[in-house]
């Protein structure tokens, strides 16, 4: 059976990791979800109620240095407010409910923690599902100023017919597409970042230092 839940519990906790970060009374939290290892056991619970509703478990694994310092008092409410923050975060579900929530520590030996990931990864994109590039090509991002889209487009053009599928973001994203977003999937799946490099390309006037 296919549930809903558990494929959107990863981001439930992020989302809740941002929302603790403005809150210094939270700093514990924020703590946990930021070095956490997220696992959910499907349907590992069931209720009668509203025709029927299946539970799900969510196991968040936490390395020494985080979990050891958490007394046992401490664990409670910690668990007890991430429970209640994260169903609301949830909503409801149709026929799915979030069972419960329980601090393990990082095993090597836990088939769980196995199968467990940190919640702050992004979700790998598949190339080949986005229409920004030709399939089973060799990926080149290029980037360039605006002025030179044109002679961007020549040089991704002239590249093709040697394997190579270029993003020119002038002419690659689709009408109504997300800028923002498009560029983001380019960057992320690229082979290559190819620079356009022109004489009038120049750093910020006063580029700041962290």
């Amino acid at each position: 059976m296919a549930f809903y839940l558990p494929g959107k519990v990863p981001s439930y906790l992020i989302r809740l990791s941002h929302n603790y970060a403005t809150d210094s009374r939270n700093a514990q939290l924020k703590a946990v979800l930021d070095s956490a290892r997220v696992f959910v056991a499907e349907g590992v619970d069931y209720d009668n109620y509203n025709g029927g509703m299946d539970g799900h478990g969510v196991i968040l694994f936490l390395p020494l240095e985080i979990l050891g310092p958490i007394s046992p008092q401490d664990q409670k409410r910690l668990i007890d407010k991430l429970s209640s923050d994260l169903r609301a975060v949830a909503g409801n579900a149709p026929g799915e409910f979030l069972s419960y929530i329980q601090f393990e520590l990082n095993d090597d030996n836990d088939e769980s923690f196995k199968k467990s990931f940190p919640i702050s990864r992004r979700p790998q994109l598949a190339p080949d599902s986005l229409n920004i590039w030709k399939p089973d090509m060799i990926r080149v991002f290029v980037t360039h100023r605006d002025q030179y889209k044109a002679t961007a487009r020549e040089l991704a053009d002239a590249l093709e017919p040697f394997g190579f599928t270029c993003f020119v973001a002038h002419d690659t994203i689709t009408p109504m597409a997300e800028w923002r977003l498009e560029i983001m999937k380019g960057l992320q799946t690229m082979d290559i970042l190819l620079v356009f490099l022109t004489d009038d390309c120049k750093p910020p006037a006063n580029p700041s230092v962290n």
